[in-house]
């Protein structure tokens, strides 16, 4: 009984607060513009500290178009769903308000810059085509940052790339005069030319008109070579480029409100309090002990057990283990409401000697009584020594 009252009275308390709170006004709802703005320093260390919620930076009571608005603005994180920013309907004075609309009012970015510079390589086949093969500007994209950079014309170098070899046949004709005879003793057979080692091919004879002869001597050998198959150049690109970084949006919350009938304002909270004292109350009054044993002890039937009789399964257990006595003779009462409830049903009630009676209830308006004479009274040894007193 005494948490009962308890908790009523932690109920009461409650609502008297509650009821305090729902009529103190709020400023502004006439219709005056009230800008509430978080102090920058404080604000500063919160978003250095918390980046993963939205910051509230300030809030706006005004009207529009004589209605009355609540607008709340928040610095909201990258990945924030801003589907979470409104709150659930609260009062405001007199008002009711409630979520209308949530507005993204700006991003908020960081932009940075720094000169950035790139190589780039091309090959070409003649020696002076890396200007027909080198973009006047091309594009910038690493680590966040883009823009276009320039060609620097005065960076190009151009190296041989590959080089391809060949051979080629070198021929010679030489003269030997004043020959006393067409003997190819008198011819060399190998000869030289800008470094390449020449064979006697052939030899062409004419007489002179003294009766020498003239040997018209040729020689062939194989020469080889390389030559640059193309070109490398390198040029640099110098230019400006930028990286924006998304630190997170500016949104605004808009709540409209609306008027409230005072008996609700005043007494909403009150009533829910009562439902709730209501429903505690029902809850009690169905868990209590709706059925009294009554035990014949030294002439006279004394109380010796309290019980709840279910609706579903009516069972007393009147066995020395249950009721902490040894009796001949019991009496069990159940209240007006619970013989009401259990109107032709069977209770079972079960009994020392191990078996089960059973007796129908009747409604008589009453309380039902149960008189159980002549119980036979068990031996000391028969009982539970886990119950013993």
């Amino acid at each position: 009984m005494k948490r009962i009252i308890t908790m009523l009275l932690c109920v009461c308390l409650f609502c008297s607060s509650t009821l305090y709170f729902a009529e103190e006004p709020i400023s502004g709802a006439d219709g005056e513009v009230v800008t509430v703005t978080q102090n920058n320093g404080a604000y500063a260390a919160t978003s250095h500290s918390v980046t993963e919620q939205p910051v509230l930076t300030n809030v706006e009571y005004t009207q529009e178009g004589g209605r009355n608005l609540i607008v709340k603005t928040y610095e909201v994180p990258v990945n924030f769903d801003v589907q979470k920013l409104p709150e659930a309907d609260f009062q405001g004075g007199e008002m009711l308000y409630t979520h209308r609309d949530t507005v993204k009012i700006r991003d908020k970015q960081t932009e940075e810059t720094k000169q950035a510079s790139q190589m780039v390589s091309i090959d070409h086949e003649e020696k002076s085509g890396a200007m027909s093969k080198l973009q006047p500007m091309i594009d910038y994209e690493q680590d966040g940052y883009s823009g276009q950079l320039l060609l620097q014309s005065d960076s190009i170098t151009t190296v041989e790339a590959g080089y391809e070899n060949y051979s080629y046949t070198v021929s010679d004709t030489r003269e030997y005069p004043n020959l006393d005879r067409n003997d190819m003793a008198y011819i060399p057979k190998n000869a030289e030319k800008n470094g390449v080692s020449l064979s006697l091919t052939g030899v062409d004879w004419r007489v002179m008109g003294n009766g020498s002869f003239m040997a018209n001597a040729t020689y062939t050998g194989l020469a080889s070579g390389s030559k640059v198959t193309g070109y490398t150049s390198q040029a640099l690109y110098l230019g400006e480029v930028r990286r924006v970084t998304l630190d997170g949006s500016i949104y605004e919350v808009i709540y409209e409100g609306r008027a409230l009938p005072v008996p609700y304002i005043k007494y909403s909270t009150a009533i829910g309090a009562l439902v709730v004292i209501a429903a505690l109350l029902i809850v009690l009054w169905k868990r209590r002990k709706n059925a009294k044993i009554y035990a014949l002890l030294d002439g006279e039937f004394r109380i010796v057990r309290r019980v709840r009789v279910s609706y579903i399964d009516p069972i007393v257990d009147i066995t020395p283990s249950a009721v902490q006595s040894h009796s001949s003779e019991y009496i069990i009462t159940l209240d007006r409401w619970s013989t009401k409830q259990l109107h032709n049903q069977r209770l079972r009630i079960l009994c020392a000697d191990g078996i089960v009676r059973e007796q129908t209830i009747i409604d008589t308006g009453r309380s039902y009584k149960i008189h159980l004479e002549a119980m036979p009274i068990p031996s000391p040894n028969e009982d539970d020594t886990d119950n013993e007193v």
